[in-house]
C-alpha cells in the first residue's frame, strides 16, 4: 500500500478529534487564548448547550490583519518559536492546534483589532475554507464565533449529549476560569440569560458568587512558600464537605488541572477531620518554576507531571495541615442542620453493661478485633447505621470519691517516652505544625478552649446520658462524650506509635505473600516503612514471608493490608500512625466511654480539659462540640426577632 501525505482538511479533522471533544472544549481553548492575550474583560455566550453557537469576546491585544488568516492554520502560534520554549511554557496555549481544529468542524466568524490598527478586520471559515479578510468597525480585542458544531461530521454530532448536560459542562469550566483569574471580569450568558457578570475582585468574592454564603463563611486561607513553590487559595472547613470531588479545584501555574498527587495530599490532610465517604472542598493555586512541571503530556493539557513529586506532595500536605490546625472545629447549630445533606449518621449508642470507668487498659487484655468491631462506620458506605443488639440491663451509677485515674493512659507499649513539649501530636508529618504551636494559642482564639472548666464554666450535666452540657459566656456547649474520649485516646495512640518501638506479635506459621515481579520491586522499596510499623518480612521464592506483625494489627487480613500498601502511591510520605489510622481508630472507639455511660462532673471536667488539647473532631470526622448561643435560644422562643 502506497504511503501518501494527507490533505490539510483531513489531518485537521483528525486533530479535531483530540482537541474538540465537546462544546466545552471549544470554550476552553478560546478563553485560554483570551487570557494569553492579556484580556481584562472576557464575554462568553452559548446557545443550545454550545452546539448551536459559542461566542467568545475579549479586550485583549488583538490579532493583526496579516496574522488573522495564519491564526487558523495548523501548528501556527505566537507563543513559542523554538523547541527550548517547550521547557519553559508560561502561556495556557502553545501548540497551535486549537483554532485550526475548531475551524475544521464549525462555521467560524472571527474579528479582531489591535491597539495600533485604525480599524478591525474579520474573516469567515467554513469547514477549513477561508474567506477574504475584510475591514470591520470594532474596539480593541478579539471576537470568535463558532456555530453549528460538527455540522460536517454527523457521526461525531450524534454523540453529543443533551444540551443541558453540555451547558452544565461549560458552566463548570467557566467557574474554573473565574476562580483561576479573579482579576479578570467575566460575563457568561446562556441562551440570552445572564448567569455570571463578575468584576475584577478578590478570590473570596468569586467563591461567594459561585458557592454561596455557607462556603464563604467556612473559608480557610492558605498562603505559603517553600523552595520556589507557592501554594495559595482556600480550603473549606471540614464542617462543610461533599460526597464527591466535584468541587475540588487546582491550578498549576494558572492552568486548571486534575492531579492525583495533589488531590491525595489534600485528602490525606483532611482525613482525620472527615467522615468516611466525604471529600473536602478546595480552591488552590500551586505556582512553581515552569521548568519543574511538564504540561505537555495530555491532548487537552488537563494533566501535569512534576519533576519532584515527593517534594510537591509533602509541601502541599504540610500547608493544608497547618491551615486545618488553625481552623475552628466547633460546630454551630446552623451548620449542623444545613450541612448534613440528609445523611444518616452512624450511631455509637449501645446499652451499657455497667458504668464505664476510665481505668488503664493494658494491651495484653485487648483481644484482636474482628474487621468491623469497634468502628464508628461501615466499609460499605457512610450512610449505613450500625445496629447493636438490644439488651435489658440495669444501669449502675458510681460516684468517684478518689483522685481520678488517668483515663488517657491506654498504651500499646511497656514504656512510653515523655514528650518534652507536653502537647499532643495528631499530625506527625515531617516539618509539620508542632504541639508547641498549638499550646501557644495559635490554633484558635475561641476562649472556650482556654477557660477553666471548674472556675469559669458551669457543668449542667449530661443529656440522654450521651451529651455533656456546659454553660459558658452566654453560650451552651453540647459535647459528645464518646467522640471526645475517642479522640483523646486516638491521639494518645498515634503519639505512642510515632515515638515508640511498636510491640510485635510473632506468627505461629509464617504468612506467604505471593507477589508479581512489579509488586515485589515495590515491596522491596517499602520494607523500611513496613519494618518501622512492626512487620518482620523477608523475600521468598513466591514473594515475601511474613513472620511477625505489629501487635495492634494482630488479626488483620494480611492479604488485604498489603494489597492496600501496594496500591498506595504516597506510602513513603505517610507517617506510621497515618498508615495504621483505621486500626488505631478501632481501638480508640472500642475503649472510649459510650453513649449511655454515666459520668460524674469531675470526670466531665477532666474529659473537657483533655479534649481541648486536640482537634475537636472524632477520628472519623464527626464534630465533638456543638455551640448554641443564648441569642439562638431567644430566637427559638420568639423573645427576639
Amino acid at each position: 500500500m502506497k504511503i501518501k501525505l494527507l490533505d490539510s482538511m483531513v489531518f485537521n479533522r483528525i486533530a479535531a478529534g483530540e482537541v474538540v471533544e465537546k462544546p466545552a472544549s471549544i470554550v476552553k481553548e478560546l478563553v485560554e487564548n483570551s487570557i494569553d492575550a492579556k484580556a481584562t474583560v472576557i464575554s462568553i455566550e452559548i446557545e443550545d448547550g454550545g452546539k448551536k453557537k459559542i461566542v467568545i469576546s475579549d479586550n485583549g491585544q488583538g490579532i493583526e490583519k496579516d496574522d488573522l488568516n495564519n491564526a487558523f492554520m495548523p501548528h501556527a502560534t505566537s507563543k513559542i518559536s523554538k523547541v527550548e520554549d517547550l521547557d519553559t511554557i508560561h502561556t495556557l496555549g502553545f501548540r497551535g492546534e486549537a483554532l485550526a481544529s475548531i475551524a475544521s468542524v464549525c462555521h467560524i466568524y472571527a474579528s479582531s483589532k489591535t491597539e495600533n490598527d485604525e480599524v478591525g478586520h474579520s474573516i469567515r471559515i467554513d469547514g477549513g475554507l477561508f474567506s477574504e479578510v475584510n475591514e470591520v468597525a470594532r474596539n480593541k480585542g478579539t471576537t470568535i464565533e463558532a456555530s453549528d458544531l460538527f455540522y460536517n461530521a454527523p457521526v461525531r454530532a450524534k454523540f453529543l449529549r443533551r444540551s443541558k448536560i453540555e451547558e452544565s459542562e461549560i458552566t463548570h469550566l467557566v467557574e474554573k476560569f473565574m476562580l483561576a483569574h479573579p482579576e479578570i471580569s467575566f460575563l457568561y450568558v446562556v441562551d440570552g440569560k445572564q448567569i455570571y457578570n463578575t468584576i475584577s475582585s478578590e478570590l473570596s468574592d468569586i467563591i461567594y458568587t459561585i458557592y454561596g454564603k455557607e462556603v464563604y463563611d467556612n473559608l480557610i486561607k492558605i498562603d505559603a512558600e517553600e523552595d520556589g513553590m507557592r501554594l495559595s487559595g482556600f480550603i473549606i472547613s471540614p464542617k462543610y464537605s461533599k460526597v464527591n470531588r466535584t468541587n475540588q479545584t487546582l491550578f498549576v501555574n494558572g492552568r486548571y488541572v486534575e492531579n492525583y498527587l495533589v488531590s491525595s495530599a489534600v485528602q490525606g490532610a483532611f482525613e482525620p477531620f472527615l467522615m468516611k465517604g466525604r471529600f473536602p472542598i478546595y480552591i488552590l493555586s500551586l505556582t512553581m518554576p515552569s521548568d519543574t512541571v511538564d504540561v505537555n503530556i495530555h491532548p487537552t493539557k488537563r494533566e501535569v507531571k512534576f519533576e519532584n513529586p515527593n517534594r510537591v506532595f509533602g509541601f502541599v500536605r504540610r500547608q493544608i495541615e497547618n491551615g486545618l490546625i488553625m481552623a475552628n472545629h466547633i460546630a454551630n447549630f446552623e451548620v449542623r442542620v444545613n450541612s448534613i445533606e440528609n445523611e444518616t449518621l452512624e450511631s455509637d449508642t449501645r446499652a451499657p453493661e455497667n458504668t464505664q470507668s476510665f481505668a488503664h487498659v493494658p494491651v495484653a487484655d485487648i483481644e484482636p478485633l474482628p474487621s468491623k468491631e469497634g468502628m464508628s462506620y461501615r466499609d460499605n458506605g457512610p450512610d449505613e447505621k450500625i445496629a447493636y443488639p438490644k439488651r435489658e440491663v440495669e444501669i449502675e451509677t458510681k460516684t468517684v470519691k478518689q483522685p481520678l485515674p488517668d483515663f488517657m493512659n491506654i498504651t500499646i507499649e511497656k514504656t512510653v517516652p515523655v514528650n518534652k513539649i507536653g502537647g499532643r501530636i495528631f499530625f506527625d508529618q515531617t516539618e509539620s505544625v508542632h504541639a508547641s504551636e498549638i499550646e501557644a494559642g495559635k490554633m484558635l482564639e475561641n476562649k472556650f478552649l482556654t477557660a477553666s472548666v471548674k472556675d469559669e464554666m458551669k457543668i449542667l450535666g449530661t443529656l440522654f446520658a450521651t451529651y455533656i452540657v456546659v454553660e459558658y459566656a452566654d453560650k451552651a456547649y453540647f459535647i459528645d462524650q464518646h467522640a471526645a474520649h475517642e479522640r483523646t485516646l486516638y491521639d494518645k495512640l498515634c503519639k505512642q506509635v510515632e515515638n515508640s518501638e511498636v510491640l510485635k506479635q510473632p506468627l505461629l506459621f509464617p504468612f506467604e505473600l505471593k507477589t508479581t515481579e512489579k509488586e515485589r520491586i515495590k515491596l522491596i522499596e517499602t520494607v523500611p516503612v513496613l519494618e518501622k510499623l512492626g512487620f518482620n518480612l523477608k523475600e521468598s521464592k513466591l514473594g515475601f514471608e511474613i513472620s511477625a506483625v505489629p501487635l495492634i494489627l494482630s488479626g488483620i487480613d494480611l492479604s488485604k493490608f498489603f494489597e492496600s500498601v501496594l496500591a498506595d502511591e504516597s506510602i513513603f510520605d505517610k507517617s506510621t500512625s497515618q498508615i495504621m489510622k483505621e486500626r488505631l481508630s478501632q481501638y480508640a472507639c472500642k475503649h472510649a466511654i459510650k453513649a449511655g455511660d454515666h459520668i460524674s462532673n469531675d470526670e466531665i471536667a477532666y474529659l473537657i480539659d483533655a479534649m481541648r488539647k486536640g482537634v475537636l473532631l472524632c477520628p472519623h470526622g464527626r464534630p465533638i462540640v456543638l455551640e448554641l448561643e443564648k441569642r439562638d435560644f431567644e430566637k427559638m422562643f420568639k423573645r427576639v426577632l
